[in-house]
């Protein structure tokens, strides 16, 4: 609008300038009748009122040119193309087939070992991991271009957020907190309600959720289909360089899949028979694995974790209803999905609302802030039994302090490093 009307103020002005030149031209520069020549103190006057009138609109013309050029300065709300400069990659893949393929026997030893979930028909590769690494990082995916994945999964923190909610990319906030990403090729059902059901379908909910990304299909494949650097990298992934909402949905299921996690200091010290572990970290260890406080009744396998629901303790009346809302089942008020602690000591804040900062707190809550609900867990319970009274562990402040040492040693400094991990478009 602002141009539109510098633009008219010249050319308005510049009809009047040509108009006054015209007038003088006819008036004055034409012969006068011999019989009729002024004379000159009738003459200036004139002479001086047109130069005052001609200067005051050149001086006119030339300021709606500064105008103008004012105007081009204004900010352009219209977002930027995300990313325009694309992906910086290697000409060769990086190998995240062998990464998965290194996982120890010991880690995978029994259930882990079958509950492997990844489907036959999307098995990873290391195209295709690569092509599910740009569209996880890529802000072109998002309806305004300012939110990726990544926006609320950050690999320093081992792909979860810093928030207790995350931000939208309209600046809403999600009403849960973003669960780390780690070993998720281990899971078969996902978020906190555990509402999607395999990893395919999970990767495109947030895409198309009207308060994080704000994508549909269409849009989303067209604002692929429009990056140049897309192509090249569908066709080394699947063969053509067609790119359809089914193959954005395995890239980044196989990228999210190739997310391991198996090299902590926990993981050192099961080869070493944990010679390298502190007094501290190993009785800490031995109070988890007891069964003493529970720890390992839910927090279970090698990937210290569970597939299931389970309701913690959080709150008497459920200010969220958690699993319910998804089963419609009263009995699945107040459960969440029970995330593994591998990295726990990089993923604060902690629970579905984030409620809890430090993992103090979270000790501190199954040790005397557990409390009593129709559903809660019956390893939480003096009963033993679903909705029993809730337990307290009674921890002395070494035996929390212990815990503590024990889950630290859970932190894979080479997964939140790894560069096959990382943003592809910080050049």
């Amino acid at each position: 609008m602002c141009r539109g009307l510098c633009v008219n103020l010249i050319q308005s002005q510049a009809r009047a300038y040509s108009s006054i030149n015209t007038k003088c031209d006819r008036r004055w520069l034409q012969p006068a009748e011999p019989k009729s020549l002024p004379s000159p103190d009738s003459i200036l006057p004139s002479i001086s009122y047109l130069n005052i009138v001609k200067k005051g609109i050149i001086f006119a013309f030339f300021a709606g040119i500064i105008l103008l050029i004012q105007c081009t300065k204004d900010p352009d709300l219209t977002p930027a193309p995300a990313l325009q400069n694309g992906p910086v990659l290697p000409a060769q893949p990086y190998d995240y087939v062998a990464d998965i393929n290194g996982i120890p026997q010991d880690i995978l030893f029994q259930p882990l070992n079958f509950l492997n979930a990844e489907p036959s028909y999307n098995p990873t590769t290391n195209w295709g991991a690569t092509l599910g690494r740009v569209l996880f990082y890529d802000k072109a995916l998002s309806a305004n271009q300012t939110i990726s994945c990544s926006s609320c999964h950050h690999q320093e923190n081992a792909f979860a957020d810093t928030g207790a909610f995350s931000t939208g990319f309209m600046g809403g906030h999600t009403g849960r907190s973003a669960m780390a990403i780690v070993n998720m090729r281990f899971s078969r059902s996902f978020f906190w309600d555990l509402r999607a059901s395999g990893l395919e379908n999970q990767v495109i909910m947030p895409i198309e959720n009207t308060l994080e990304m704000g994508m549909d299909t269409t849009m989303l494949v067209s604002a692929v289909v429009s990056l140049s650097y897309y192509p090249p990298l569908f066709e080394k992934a699947f063969g053509t360089r067609v790119v359809t909402e089914k193959r954005i949905r395995y890239a980044l299921a196989q990228f999210i899949r190739s997310l391991v996690s198996y090299r902590s200091k926990y993981d050192e010290g099961m080869a070493n028979g944990y010679a390298n572990f502190t007094q501290e970290e190993t009785d800490g260890m031995n109070y988890y694995f007891s069964g003493q406080f529970a720890c390992n009744h839910c927090h279970s396998t090698q990937n210290f974790y569970e597939r299931d629901a389970r309701n913690n303790g959080l709150e008497s009346i459920a200010t969220d209803s958690g699993r319910a809302l998804i089963t419609g089942d009263p009995a699945d008020i107040g459960k969440f999905r029970v995330p593994t602690l591998r990295n726990i000591a990089l993923t604060a804040p902690y629970m579905h609302d984030g409620r809890f900062r430090t993992l103090d707190e979270v000790i501190e809550h199954y040790n005397s802030g557990i409390q009593p609900s129709a559903t809660l867990d019956d390893r939480l319970t003096t009963t033993l039994t679903i909705g029993g009274p809730p337990v307290q562990m009674n921890m002395t402040v070494y035996e929390k302090q212990a815990l503590i040492a024990f889950l630290n040693t859970l932190t894979d400094q080479s997964f939140v490093t790894d560069p096959k991990f990382s943003d592809p478009f910080v050049h």
